[in-house]
């Protein structure tokens, strides 16, 4: 089966012999571009060294988020979780995506706590990396977790609530998960 590319010229496609249109393959796997096989020479990047960033961006994630829990002192970074951790591909940026629980006006303190902490947490994150650049951190707040929290709360309220499984019905028998055919009976 053959499938029309303008750029099969190069890279992973070529290598094996097949056509595959790039946009094609990213709907239909739902695959990011950075998780692609490299089907043109730019714009891409290969499996190498997306693996070296995932791996650097989780211990990214475990620096800052243990640096946070244990060393900073500052009483304005309170109910912080780091959520994930995004860094560029040449490693020399790296985007921390943080929860906070609370209102907006702590949010916006915490944002400020951890924006006047960077220089000691891009310290820690240089001490456990061995890479030519430290990356440069920028706290990004993660609002995902409070939407999930409101969806749960909205569902909840709309949702019937489930009968109890053990309770009895109307004519006296029990309505185990079971069922009828597992109950005890002495033949």
């Amino acid at each position: 089966m053959e499938i029309r590319s303008q750029n099969n010229a190069c890279g992973w496609a070529s290598f094996c012999g097949l056509k595959i249109d790039e946009t094609w393959l990213l709907q239909v796997l739902g695959w990011s571009r950075m998780f692609l096989p490299s089907l043109c020479c730019k714009d891409t990047v290969d499996f190498m060294s997306s693996r070296r960033v995932l791996k650097v961006a989780e211990a990214i994630r475990e620096v800052v988020s243990m640096a946070i829990l244990v060393e900073l002192r500052d009483p304005r970074i309170q109910h912080v979780t780091v959520t994930y951790v995004e860094v560029s591909g040449d490693l020399r940026h790296a985007k921390v995506h943080v929860s906070i629980m609370g209102d907006e006006k702590k949010e916006q303190l915490a944002l400020h706590g951890l924006q006047s902490a960077i220089g000691f947490l891009q310290k820690k994150v240089g001490d456990r990396l061995d890479t030519r650049y430290i990356p440069r951190l920028k706290f990004v707040l993660d609002k995902g977790v409070k939407s999930s929290l409101a969806v749960a709360r909205i569902l909840e309220d709309v949702l019937p609530e489930d009968p109890d499984p053990e309770t009895p019905s109307a004519d006296g028998s029990s309505s185990s998960l079971l069922g009828s055919d597992y109950e005890d009976s002495e033949d």
